[in-house]
C-alpha cells in the first residue's frame, strides 16, 4: 500500500492525477475543483497522519464533522463522500476502499433520509422569497435606494434584488451581518453543481451578491471567494441570412410585426423598443432617439422607411387609448429622475407616452 502511494506521488502529485482521472471518468466539470478541495481538506484533517495509513474510520470521522456544520448542505456531504471514494478507489487504489463505508448514514441515518426526502420534494431555500423580503425589508429598501442613487437600470435593480432574496433565503436564518465569503461561495457552488446554471447566470448572481455584501452589509469579500465556476461553452454565433429574416418577419402581423421590424431595422434592443416614447420619434428627420440605452447612453438611429406608416397608424391608435385613459383618471407614465416633481403634469402628456410602463 505504501509503495503504491510513493509511486503515485513521484510521477505526479496526487491532486493532479485525481483531476486527470476525474476528467477521464466524465465528472461534472464545475464539481472537479471542489471534489479535489474536499479531498485536500480530508488530508489536513488527518493532522500529520500519513495518507497511506488512513482508513475507513478516518473517512467516517471527517464526514461526521462536516455534517455537524449548520451551513453544510446535503449535496456538499455527498460531494465530499464521492471525492474521498474516488481518491481511495481510483487514485490510490487501496484494498479496503472496495467496500466503502456507509458514511452518509452512519450515526446520521434518520437526519440524512429526512433531508434527502426534503431535497426531492422542496427547494433548498430555507424560507420563501416573500417571507425573506418581509424579514429583511430594511436591507432591501436600502439596496433599492443604493441602486437608484448609482443610476443603475430598472432591470438591474430587479435582477440584483431577486438574487439577494435567493441568497438570503438560502442561508436563512443566519443573520445577514454575520455572512462571510464562505457563505457566498457555498451559494455560487450550489448554483453551478446542483442547479447547473450557465456561466453568465452564475456571474450575474456573483455581481448581485457582491453588491449586497459591499454596499449594503459593508462586508468585504474581495479576493476571498473560492467556488466551482460554471464553464462558458464555446459556441458558434447563429446569424440569419437576409432571406431567413424576410421569412421570419413575413410570418408576423400586428404590433409584433411592427416591433420586430423596427428592432431589426434600427438595431434597437427589445426593451428599448417597448420603452420608446412618442417625443423621441422624429418622422420629419426619419430618426429615432434612443435614451438611456445600455450603459445609460443616448444614441440616434435611422427610422426604417418601410415601417414609417405602420408606426404612425400605431401612434394614432395609442393616442385614442391614451385619451380614454385620461378621461378615466388614468394614462400616467413613469418619468425618469425627478421630472415628475419638476413637471407635475408631464406624466399625462402624450409626448411622454409609450406602449409599456415599467414598474418600480
Amino acid at each position: 500500500m505504501g509503495e503504491r502511494f510513493c509511486q503515485i506521488d513521484s510521477t505526479h502529485s496526487i491532486w493532479e492525477q485525481m483531476e486527470v482521472l476525474l476528467e477521464k471518468n466524465n465528472a461534472y466539470p464545475p464539481a472537479i475543483p471542489w471534489m479535489i478541495k474536499r479531498a485536500q481538506a480530508f488530508v489536513r484533517e488527518l493532522k500529520g497522519k500519513p495518507l497511506e495509513k488512513a482508513g475507513p474510520e478516518d473517512v467516517c470521522r471527517f464526514i461526521n464533522k462536516l455534517s455537524s456544520y449548520p451551513s453544510m448542505q446535503i449535496f456538499q456531504l455527498k460531494q465530499a463522500d464521492q471525492a474521498l471514494r474516488f481518491l481511495f478507489t481510483k487514485v490510490l487504489k487501496f484494498d479496503w476502499a472496495s467496500v466503502w463505508p456507509d458514511t452518509l448514514h452512519n450515526n446520521h441515518r434518520e437526519n440524512y433520509i429526512e433531508s434527502s426526502n426534503l431535497n426531492k420534494t422542496t427547494n433548498p431555500y430555507k424560507c420563501s422569497f416573500e417571507a425573506c423580503e418581509k424579514i429583511h425589508s430594511a436591507i432591501f429598501c436600502k439596496m433599492t435606494n443604493a441602486i437608484r442613487t448609482m443610476h443603475y437600470s430598472l432591470r438591474t435593480e430587479k435582477i440584483y434584488t431577486d438574487w439577494a432574496k435567493r441568497f438570503l433565503a438560502f442561508h436563512h436564518p443566519i443573520e445577514p451581518k454575520t455572512l462571510t465569503s464562505l457563505h457566498v461561495s457555498d451559494f455560487l457552488e450550489f448554483l453551478a453543481v446542483e442547479r447547473h446554471v450557465s456561466a453568465s447566470t452564475q456571474n450575474q448572481a456573483l455581481n448581485a451578491i457582491s453588491f449586497l455584501m459591499k454596499n449594503i452589509l459593508l462586508i468585504d469579500i474581495a479576493d476571498q471567494l473560492s467556488f466551482a465556476r460554471a464553464k462558458k461553452p464555446k459556441r458558434l454565433p447563429l446569424v440569419l441570412s437576409r432571406n431567413q429574416v424576410k421569412d421570419l418577419l413575413a410570418r408576423l402581423d400586428g404590433i409584433h410585426a411592427l416591433i420586430a421590424g423596427i428592432a431589426y431595422g434600427t438595431g434597437m434592443r427589445l426593451m428599448e423598443c417597448l420603452r420608446l416614447r412618442v417625443k423621441d420619434i422624429d418622422f420629419s428627420g426619419n430618426a429615432i432617439l434612443v435614451r438611456e440605452g445600455k450603459g445609460g447612453k443616448d444614441r440616434i438611429t435611422p427610422l426604417p422607411a418601410k415601417y414609417k406608416n405602420a408606426l404612425a397608424k400605431q401612434l394614432e391608435l395609442a393616442e385614442k387609448l391614451h385619451q380614454n385613459d385620461l378621461k378615466k383618471g388614468l394614462g400616467e407614465v413613469f418619468l425618469p429622475d425627478a421630472l415628475d416633481r419638476k413637471y407635475p403634469s408631464a406624466a399625462k402628456e402624450w409626448g411622454w407616452g409609450k406602449n409599456q410602463k415599467p414598474c418600480r
